[in-house]
């Protein structure tokens, strides 16, 4: 028994030996004032070379023409946020323990798994070494210039700059940052090409073609895509490029910032779930493919195809003329009120008049959908412009509205129906279903529309609503009632 106790003692006290004797390899020398860090308060400023080496593998970086870049293990762009993040760490990095030693190599300082040299325009060299760990704390042992003794650096430091991949120091983002925002862009497809201008915020125009108008929201969104969505990869490896659909792309995007011009490819999608970009000048890599169908859609995805303008509460007068009973809807109090038009009304109607309020018998409007379906008609664009050799004699349009809002302009919307689908309305006309504000499946419209917006563009338009609207034309209006009355 007492041999077993001598043994247990005998063991608790070795290991309370070993460690005191490394808290004291840690500890014991440890001096009272602390080094500054390897950099001065500003001095990354002036840093125009950077070369690392050690058992991540060799870096070379430098500031060429206020530009930082990569030109060993390869060359490309350098991330300027880290770049920028590393002088901040060396200019803010705070030691607070050190070890009071002259022998670098008990530290694995002599030689470093990592040694970083810093190189300013004034010729000046910086070196910072990083060794092994601190077994008692999880530190990691580091030296630098001017530095007496060892210091201990909190562990993320080595694995953030000194022990990371190249992959880590390269650009990510789809452009290069500058502080100026992007003021004009040109796009190609194929042989398709357009040119905007940023007129203010949301706000662009189309200085080619200039009959077009700009969507504002549309090209935000198209320059806030090269902000959003980082590199996830890169491919160095040029036997790779075949596959990625970038000779030729499937869009090219020129950005204009100031004077400076940076040439953005769009390639074709991964199975990765992710799309081939290239920035002139890098190789290629690929992003996240969320704005795809966007960035390769075409002019039509950056204009707006809507062909009358304004919102659906602030009509006041809405004229329904074509192939049906002739009617107008007027609004009073927030409710919708309709009577017929005479022969001689809808003349006028045709010609820019708006109807006189003031005379026949209104009836309340019945149907609830009516003012669902004038909001859809504000929202509606077209799929694609047509030739103008397709605009025919207003009359031709079976579908013909007519709005005029609390000031008293007017706007007005023309709609054909395809002939390969008039069947799909006759067979609706005669079913129940298809009533205005019936949850059945709507019948698909398909045709041509020409709208006060663009009165001699013709555009191909596409939207099951519009069948309400020729139901309402097609049907005759609810009789007169005691309900009916005049506004005066």
């Amino acid at each position: 028994m007492g041999a077993h106790i001598l043994r247990w003692s005998l063991i608790c006290l070795a290991v309370g030996l070993a460690v005191l004797l490394i808290c004291s390899h840690d500890q014991g020398n440890e001096t009272i004032s602390l080094p500054e860090p390897p950099l001065a308060r500003g001095e990354g400023a002036r840093i125009v070379k950077i070369e690392r080496a050690g058992d991540a593998g060799t870096l070379r970086m430098e500031r060429r023409n206020g530009t930082w870049r990569i030109y060993e293990p390869i060359a490309d762009l350098a991330g300027i946020r880290t770049v920028r993040e590393l002088f901040r760490t060396l200019e803010n990095l705070e030691v607070r323990r050190v070890l009071d030693t002259d022998s670098l190599q008990l530290y694995g300082l002599d030689a470093p798994s990592s040694r970083m040299t810093l190189h300013t325009r004034q010729g000046r060299s910086i070196e910072v070494r990083i060794g092994t760990v601190s077994p008692a704390t999880g530190e990691v042992y580091a030296w630098w210039d001017g530095l007496a003794g060892v210091a201990l650096l909190p562990r993320y430091v080595a694995a953030r700059f000194f022990e990371n991949e190249v992959f880590d120091w390269r650009e990510h983002g789809m452009l290069p940052r500058r502080r100026m925002e992007i003021d004009s862009v040109c796009v190609s497809w194929g042989t398709e090409r357009t040119k905007i201008r940023r007129l203010g915020q949301e706000e662009w125009a189309f200085l080619e073609p200039q009959d077009r108008e700009a969507d504002g929201l549309s090209c935000e969104r198209a320059v806030a895509a090269f902000w959003r969505f980082s590199f996830l990869e890169f491919y160095d490896d040029r036997s790779d490029w075949p596959v990625l659909q970038l000779h030729p792309p499937r869009a090219t995007w020129v950005v204009y910032r100031g004077a400076a011009v940076d040439t953005l490819f769009i390639g074709g999608r991964t199975d990765l779930g992710s799309m081939a970009v290239q920035l002139a000048g890098r190789v290629p890599g690929r992003v996240r493919d969320d704005l795809f169908e966007f960035l390769t859609g075409g002019i039509e995805k950056l204009e707006v195809r809507r062909m009358i303008r304004g919102r659906a509460r602030d009509q006041r007068i809405v004229a329904l003329t074509g192939e049906g009973e002739h009617r107008c809807y007027v609004q009073r109090s927030r409710r919708w009120f309709l009577r017929a038009l005479s022969l001689e009304e809808s003349r006028g109607v045709e010609g820019g008049l708006a109807p006189d309020t003031t005379e026949g018998l209104w009836v309340a409007a019945s149907d609830e959908s009516f003012a669902d379906d004038l909001a859809r008609l504000f929202e509606l664009q077209g799929d694609a412009w047509l030739p103008a050799s397709d605009v025919t004699p207003r009359a031709s349009f079976p579908l013909r509205l007519h709005m005029w809002d609390a000031r008293g302009t007017h706007q007005w919307l023309l709609l054909r129906r395809d002939a390969g689908s008039l069947r799909g309305i006759r067979e609706a006309v005669g079913s129940k279903a298809a009533e205005p504000g019936s949850h059945a499946r709507p019948v698909s419209y398909e045709g041509v529309g020409l709208g006060s917006r663009f009165p001699a563009k013709p555009m191909k338009v596409s939207s099951p609503r519009i069948l309400a609207w020729e139901l309402r034309l097609a049907r005759p209006l609810p009789s007169a009632s005691s309900a009916a009355r005049p506004f005066h």
